[in-house]
């Protein structure tokens, strides 16, 4: 998850040194800043979730990083996403890709 304490910013030596865990949440849209699920379900411990509905801004704070959906579908992978969720990462890649264009 992301801290507070930074303004919900992951810098590179807290990810090195293990500090924050990420979970699914963090690239949700029903995620809140609090650390709470707008739709009230409890945080899960592997990286599923039925509801999971990822956003590009979750997995680009800068929305020029993106490249194209084989980026975000190989960060969704490398983070340990797999069935439902990576499915609708790669369907909101590709939406991603199509109205940049």
């Amino acid at each position: 998850m992301l801290s507070e304490d930074t303004g919900g910013t992951l810098s590179p030596s807290a990810l090195c040194e293990g500090v924050i865990e990420l979970s699914i949440c963090d690239f949700c849209l029903e995620f809140e800043t609090g650390g709470k699920c707008r739709l009230g379900l409890k945080m899960p411990k592997r990286m599923s979730c039925r509801e999971f509905g990822p956003t590009l801004d979750r997995f680009c704070s800068n929305p020029n990083d993106f490249v194209d959906p084989k980026q975000l579908v190989q960060m969704a992978v490398y983070f340990g996403m797999k069935g439902p969720e990576l499915k609708k990462v790669q369907a909101m890649a590709a939406l991603a890709q199509s109205n940049r264009l």
